[in-house]
C-alpha cells in the first residue's frame, strides 16, 4: 500500500541478527496561526476526590522558571527521594484537584480563576509521559529525557522520588539520551512489566517491577533495534507479543515471561527460547529480529483493540508523514497484514489516540498536533472513517499532545495544550462529539514571584486523590 511518497513493506522474520545501521534523522510540519481558542470559564466550587496529573516538559531550571533554593551545576538529588532534579528543577509534575463535576475546581481566594495545583514535583530534566500504575494510583512512572523515575503520590506535599534508572551516558558518555516517549504497563506478569520505547536509544526496555513498586537501575531485558528505528509507540497485544513503533517500522515481538528473548546469531534452536534476563543492553551490536514487520513513516501512537475470534485483533495507529490513522490485522502466530483494513483520509498530524466505548458506540479521539485541534471518528464495525463527524476548533498555536477522560462516563475531555501551557477540558456532548471551545481551564503557569513561565504540558492522567 502506498502513503503519499512512503511505500509500505511487510515481512516475517527467522530468528536471524543483524548489524545496527546508520542513523537518520526527521522534522515534521507546522500551520500558520489563525485563532485564539479561549480558556474555558465553567468551574467547580466543590471539590471531588479526583485530581489531574499533568506533565510540564519545560521544567529544566533556569532564570525565568522555578528552581530549588541552592541549585548545583550538575544533576542533584531530590529534596526527599534521592533522585534527579537536574540543575535544580522545582517542577515536572503538577496535581489539579478537579471538581464534582468533572470541571476544574475554583480558586476560592479569587473567584472566577481555576485554583493553582495542590502540588508541584519537581522531576529530572525534560519530563514528558506519565504512566499511572493500573493497581495502586499513588505510584507513577515518569519518562524524563535521560531516565525514567517512580513517584509516589501523598496527600500535603508529601509525594517523593522512590526510585530512578541509570542515564545512557552515566554508562557510556558518548551515548544519546534515552529519550523515551511511551510506554505500556503489563499487570498480568508477577508485579507487572513495565516497557518503555526510547527513541534516542533505540531499544525497547523491560523493567520487572518490584513488591514496592519500584524498577531496577538498568532494564532486565530488552529489544535492540537498528539505528533508525527511533521507536515511539508500544501497543501490548497477547500475553506472547507486543508491537513497538518508531520511525520506519511497526514491528511485532515475542515475549516470554514479560521478557524478550535475546538477539541471536543463529535460528535458535528452541522453538519458545528462554527469556534473557541478564542482557547487555547498553552495548548490544545484534539486532533483535521481530516476528512480523511493515513499514511506516513515523509512528505518534498505536492501540491495540482485541477480538475473540481470528484475527486476534487490530492495531490501530497514526502516523506522521502520511497524516492519516490506520487499522492493521494481527493473526495468532504475531504476524502484522501488510494490507490496512480501514484509515482515514489525509488530515493532519495525529499525536495521541484514545478509545471511548459507550454501550455500541465506539469513538476515536485524537489530538491533531500542527492543526491545534481533536478530532473524534465513529468507529464503523470497529473500523475507521474516512473521516471525522467532529472537531474542536482550529488554533494551531495550542498544539496539543495528551488526552485523558475524566472516569469511565467520560463526561469530560482534558487535552495538554502543549503551545500555550494550558490544559483545556471539553464536556462530551450526547453524540460524543466535541464543542468548538473548551468548556474548563487552567490559568497561566507562573513562578511563586508571579511570573508567566511556559510549561509545555504534555501528557495527563486523571487519578484518585492521593
Amino acid at each position: 500500500m502506498s502513503t503519499g511518497a512512503w511505500r509500505r513493506g511487510a515481512g516475517r522474520c527467522a530468528g536471524l541478527a543483524l548489524l545496527v545501521t546508520v542513523a537518520a534523522c526527521g522534522g515534521s510540519g507546522s500551520s500558520q496561526h489563525t485563532f485564539n481558542l479561549p480558556a474555558g470559564t465553567e468551574l467547580d466550587t466543590t471539590a471531588s476526590d479526583r485530581v489531574l496529573l499533568a506533565v510540564e516538559s519545560k521544567n529544566q531550571c533556569g532564570d525565568s522558571r522555578s528552581c530549588v533554593a541552592t541549585p548545583q551545576p550538575g544533576a542533584t538529588p531530590g529534596p526527599s527521594g534521592g533522585c534527579d532534579v537536574g540543575n535544580g528543577n522545582a517542577r515536572g509534575l503538577a496535581l489539579y484537584r478537579l471538581g464534582t463535576n468533572g470541571l476544574f475546581l475554583e480558586d476560592a481566594a479569587h473567584p472566577g480563576t481555576a485554583a493553582p495545583p495542590e502540588q508541584i514535583i519537581g522531576t529530572a530534566d525534560n519530563p514528558r509521559r506519565v504512566l499511572v500504575s493500573p493497581t495502586d494510583p499513588t505510584l507513577v512512572y515518569v519518562a524524563t529525557n535521560e531516565r525514567l523515575q517512580v513517584f509516589r503520590l501523598a496527600p500535603n506535599g508529601g509525594s517523593r522520588c522512590i526510585a530512578q534508572t541509570t542515564s545512557e551516558k552515566e554508562i557510556d558518555h558518548s551515548a544519546k539520551d534515552l529519550d523515551p516517549v511511551d510506554f505500556a504497563l503489563d499487570p498480568t506478569v508477577g508485579n507487572g512489566v513495565l516497557y518503555v520505547a526510547g527513541r534516542g536509544s533505540n531499544r525497547v526496555d523491560a523493567y520487572p517491577i518490584a513488591d514496592d513498586g519500584t524498577i531496577g537501575a538498568q532494564p532486565a531485558s530488552c529489544i535492540i533495534g537498528s539505528s533508525d528505528s527511533e521507536y515511539t509507540a508500544l501497543s501490548l497485544l497477547t500475553r506472547d507479543f507486543l508491537a513497538a513503533s518508531g520511525r520506519t517500522q511497526i514491528q511485532v515481538f515475542r515475549r516470554v515471561d514479560g521478557l524478550f528473548p535475546p538477539p541471536t546469531p543463529a535460528p535458535s534452536a528452541s522453538p519458545t527460547p528462554t527469556a534473557n534476563r541478564t542482557p547487555s543492553c547498553f552495548s548490544g551490536q545484534l539486532v533483535t529480529l521481530p516476528v512480523s514487520f511493515l513499514g511506516a513513516a513515523i509512528v505518534t501512537d498505536t492501540f491495540f483493540s482485541p477480538s475473540a475470534a481470528q484475527p486476534i485483533g487490530e492495531l490501530f495507529i497514526s502516523e506522521e508523514v502520511s497524516r492519516r490513522l490506520f487499522t492493521f490485522n494481527i493473526d495468532p502466530a504475531g504476524v502484522i497484514n501488510s494490507k490496512e483494513t480501514s484509515s482515514t483520509k489525509k488530515d493532519g498530524f495525529y499525536q495521541s489516540i484514545r478509545r471511548r466505548d459507550v454501550g455500541s458506540d465506539s469513538l476515536i479521539y485524537a489530538s491533531v498536533f500542527q492543526e491545534g485541534r481533536i478530532a473524534v471518528f465513529r468507529l464503523e464495525n470497529g473500523l475507521l472513517p474516512e473521516f471525522a463527524f467532529s472537531k474542536t476548533a482550529k488554533d494551531p498555536k495550542t498544539t496539543p499532545v495528551g488526552l485523558a477522560f475524566d472516569g469511565p462516563a467520560g463526561t469530560i475531555l482534558y487535552a495538554a495544550e502543549s503551545g500555550i501551557g494550558r490544559l483545556d477540558g471539553f464536556r462530551v456532548q450526547a453524540d460524543g462529539g466535541l464543542p468548538d471551545v473548551p468548556d474548563t481551564s487552567t490559568e497561566p503557569v507562573t513562578t511563586t514571584d508571579g511570573r508567566v513561565i511556559d510549561s509545555f504540558p504534555s501528557d495527563i492522567a486523571i487519578i484518585p486523590a492521593p
